[in-house]
């Protein structure tokens, strides 16, 4: 109802989770920017799977947090796209790729990281090119 969603359009916006003016664009880049700036230490590497697990717990919402995980159980895989394993949301992808353009977030491939990573995900699914297996802060950071 209209109650609702007017009370998610702000709170939503207030915690860093939607672009400004609008609930449809999800974008956490703001919550998932201050999120890691609380558990990620400047210029040391983490591996992916260790970044999503301490972002699911940082932000249950989003990508392996307990909330995210308990809705994408109820949901009709023909009727949205569920990201697989070792695969981002269209919307984390789109904080993680903010993230990188502003400096606050670097990512690579390292050969010896088997079976590790995460694909970015866009708007026709999975992006291979856009995969990797380590993230960090670098250390001019903001």
């Amino acid at each position: 109802n209209d109650t609702r969603l007017n009370g998610l359009k702000k709170w939503s916006h207030f915690l860093g989770f939607v672009r400004q003016g609008s609930a449809e664009d999800i974008d956490p880049t703001i919550a998932v920017r201050d999120s890691i700036r609380d558990w990620m230490v400047l210029g040391e590497k983490m591996p992916a799977s260790h970044f999503l697990a301490h972002l699911g717990e940082a932000l249950p919402v989003l990508d392996g947090g307990v909330y995210r995980n308990a809705v994408e159980q109820e949901l009709d895989r023909t009727m949205l796209f569920v990201p697989g394993a070792g695969q981002a949301s269209s919307s984390l992808s789109r904080a993680l790729l903010g993230l990188r353009a502003s400096g606050d977030l670097a990512w690579d491939s390292l050969s010896d990281a088997v079976g590790e990573g995460l694909t970015l995900t866009g708007r026709d699914g999975p992006r291979s090119e856009l995969r990797f297996t380590h993230l960090w802060r670098p250390e001019e950071s903001k």
